[in-house]
């Protein structure tokens, strides 16, 4: 891989990029967007609606097969890329290809930078004193890992619950961080469990100096420094894991000890939301010099157009 101060040399000689996002969700805004942002900064692009050199698409339309230019998936949803539709991939998905980046959601979230979890001051003994037990907050009644866990947990303790699932507040909770900071625990499963699917979820409760109840991505130990979560995949079934909550509940130099720990193996931000790795990645992507896959595609379909045309006209041929 180029070295940081090579590919700023490179990035200085490219001339204005124009990019287009298509395909994303409702309401969605590049502007408000951290890639959107970061490429911003650094790159001299420009937003355009026609002719873009560089199309960024997400999984929730299908827009983006009309455009001929280089294609890059972007998206923070459990999806993989299609190779046959796209030539650079921008998502959390593990795989060794050069053409893609892990960039898991998590590392996208504005206002929750990274460096902010890098040597943080310790949890006194009398911050946790007051605080109440766990939370749960989730509007997807989908995944039945989280419901069951909840309903598991609950034997234990009261658990306050301020989503639209398993409501036990009377009221939607508004301000999420504000919420969740009043407990030491906080339940954090993903929608759907995949190797490197890494949402918010586990990412946020750490701002707030509290303890994740961490299951999703078996590979969530590549993120971050399992000593200060509890992670479900470390453990043989749910009922080992609301044992170790409960001897951190009832020990508090025990939970000291687990809220204390770096959140990243020491005390390093990991490699995948590296700032200096993304920009690398994407100063090799705006340098690109290969054929767009949708270019290769439409010359390759009309090659075997003609050539299904020619086989009808020698089968006429046999026939008259």
């Amino acid at each position: 891989m180029k070295s940081l101060s090579n590919s700023m040399e490179e990035v200085e000689n490219l001339s204005k990029i124009k990019i287009k996002f298509v395909d994303f969700w409702p309401n969605f805004f590049p502007e408000e967007d951290w890639l959107f942002q970061f490429i911003n900064r650094n790159f001299d692009v420009v937003l355009c609606e026609e002719e873009p050199n560089f199309l960024f698409f997400s999984s929730f339309g299908r827009k983006h097969l009309e455009y001929d230019c280089y294609k890059v998936f972007y998206c923070a949803e459990n999806v993989r890329p299609n190779y046959l539709e796209c030539d650079f991939s921008i998502c959390f998905d593990f795989n060794k290809f050069t053409n893609h980046y892990r960039l898991p959601f998590y590392g996208t979230l504005l206002k929750w930078e990274p460096e902010l979890l890098i040597n943080r001051d310790k949890v006194e003994l009398d911050e946790i004193r007051d605080k109440k037990f766990c939370c749960f907050l989730t509007s997807n009644e989908d995944s039945a890992e989280r419901i069951l866990f909840f309903k598991k947990l609950s034997e234990y303790k009261h658990i306050d619950s301020g989503g639209l699932v398993l409501n036990n507040l009377g009221f939607r909770v508004e301000d999420k961080m504000n919420f969740i900071k009043q407990y030491k625990f906080i339940i954090a499963f993903e929608n759907s469990s995949y190797p490197g699917y890494v949402t918010e979820k586990i990412w946020q409760p750490f701002f707030v100096d509290m303890i994740p109840i961490y299951w999703g991505s078996s590979s969530i130990n590549l993120d971050f420094n399992t000593n200060r979560f509890i992670n479900c995949h470390d453990y043989s079934n749910f009922d080992d894991v609301i044992s170790k909550i409960i001897e951190l509940d009832q020990d508090d130099e025990k939970y000291l000890a687990m809220v204390n720990e770096p959140v990243f193996y020491q005390n390093s931000i990991n490699k995948f939301i590296d700032r200096g790795n993304i920009l690398l990645f994407l100063n090799d992507l705006f340098s690109s010099n290969k054929t767009p896959v949708s270019k290769t595609w439409r010359k390759s379909f009309s090659l075997l157009k003609r050539r299904y045309n020619n086989l009808l006209i020698k089968v006429s041929k046999l026939l008259n």
